[in-house]
């Protein structure tokens, strides 16, 4: 009876052993994607209308905002928005390069401003903040995308 008592406990010992072994192990496998899970972005959306905090930039007349959004990302900024103009892809490109600098933005950026292209893109800069725009034609509306990239 001595030695089946010795055997039970040296087999639980055993199995408290291995079952620690395996608790380590999965702990450790998971705790790479908990970290990863913690660094994802938040995103905050709206449908019709801009997000909260969406810093001031020029917008083009009677466009309709279609949707915008706020993304966090490791303590970093960033947004979005996209419109839709009734207006050729010509007529919203100098609006905005006329908007932007009379606002004090710096133009880095800027395509050739062709009457007749179809999508036009720049880039400005004020107060350490950039604002990228693409404005392209879409079945014969004109939409903007106005992107501030994460800061």
């Amino acid at each position: 009876m001595r030695n089946d008592k010795k055997i039970k406990r040296i087999l639980k010992t055993q199995l408290n052993f291995y079952l620690t072994v395996l608790f380590m192990s999965v702990a450790l496998f998971l705790l790479p994607l908990s970290a990863s899970a913690q660094l994802e972005t938040d995103k905050i959306e709206a449908e019709g209308e801009l997000v909260a905090d969406f810093p001031i930039v020029p917008i083009y007349p009677d466009a309709v905002i279609e949707r915008s959004y706020k993304k966090i990302e490791a303590g970093k900024v960033g947004y979005e928005a996209v419109q839709i103009a009734e207006a050729s892809v010509f007529d919203v490109y100098s609006y905005f390069i006329e908007e932007l600098k009379r606002e004090g933005w710096t133009i880095t950026m800027s395509s050739d401003n062709s009457p007749t292209a179809l999508e036009q893109g720049l880039t400005a800069v004020k107060d350490k903040m950039t604002v990228q725009m693409e404005i392209e034609d879409e079945d014969g509306h004109t939409e903007i995308i106005i992107e501030i990239p994460l800061h």
